[in-house]
């Protein structure tokens, strides 16, 4: 069974205040993913429901999901290095290290399967033989109350309104690794929600499952993009390329509307909760 004290103490690479999140989607859910990997926003079933983690209105008690990757040795944290888009999609792909051990983090949404996928890439660029813990940091938003069931390979966590499952399946019984000069090991954490079927989903998803959803992700965002009017200006096609990807986040997948935001009460500066110019994620008629 999943020890849960233990997944919320790790201590995970803080996040800086002046760096903004990047967003994830499918049209159904939003997630708002740090420059660590942690994800700090993630509303489901529908872009109006409340946040299951917000971690980005209230750091280190809203809620949020990640997962810890340190030297088992020394007992340091794997700290983050870049972050940005896969090609010309909205999959994100974040790199830590600490020059032997490189970590390629995915997190992406795949379209129409009610998931949150991370994917971990660990690779030994070193000499040495390395010794690393990989463990998931999952703590659910406080303010939702949450009937939750542990089993083996994760949790189920349910109520009247959110219902998600949590698989951490890499790391049951063994969350230490032994990784040799020049090896490389591949990891997959899931959330689900919906129906019972949906949840389930996340305690089955072996390598090659992953590896389809990644590439049929990968396909969706680029055939989408592919097919743009574009203009002539390789930085304006750049720009113009990122802007219709972020706005098609933000098209409900089922009525076509436009939401005024992906979020709800957060504050005009990231972190910084004093400001008081709050946004919002209802659609005008004006607008949608």
């Amino acid at each position: 069974m999943v020890n849960l004290e233990t997944l919320t103490k790790l201590p995970l690479p803080q996040h800086h205040p002046s760096r903004v999140p990047r967003v994830i989607g499918d049209g159904e859910s939003i997630a708002f993913v740090t420059e660590n990997g942690t994800v700090t926003w993630w509303d489901f079933h529908n872009t109006q429901a409340p946040p299951v983690f917000m971690d980005l209105v209230s750091p280190e008690t809203g809620g949020h999901f990640g997962v810890y990757v340190g030297d088992a040795v020394s007992e340091k944290a794997i700290i983050p290095k870049r972050q940005g888009y896969v090609g010309d999609t909205n999959v994100l792909e974040t790199v830590l290290g600490d020059g032997t051990v490189d970590v390629i983090m995915h997190d992406f949404v795949p379209i129409g399967e009610r998931l949150l996928v991370k994917r971990l890439t660990i690779k030994n660029t070193g000499q040495d033989e390395r010794f690393l813990q990989v463990m998931p940091d999952v703590m659910h938003n406080p303010e939702i109350e949450m009937d939750l069931e542990e089993r083996a390979g994760g949790i189920i966590s349910r109520n009247h309104q959110s219902t998600f499952s949590a698989n951490f399946t890499p790391n049951v019984g063994e969350s230490h690794y032994s990784i040799k000069s020049g090896e490389t090991i591949v990891l997959n954490f899931a959330l689900a929600y919906g129906d019972d079927t949906s949840l389930e989903r996340a305690f089955h998803l072996d390598d090659d499952i992953v590896t389809g959803l990644y590439g049929r992700t990968i396909d969706h965002w680029t055939n989408i993009v592919s097919k743009l009017n574009l203009p002539t200006s390789e930085e304006l096609q750049k720009n113009t390329k990122r802007l219709a990807l972020g706005m098609l986040l933000l098209l409900d997948d089922k009525t076509g509307a436009a939401l005024a935001s992906p979020t709800t009460s957060l504050p005009s500066v990231p972190f910084e909760l004093e400001n008081d110019a709050w946004d919002y994620r209802a659609a005008w008629l004006r607008d949608g």
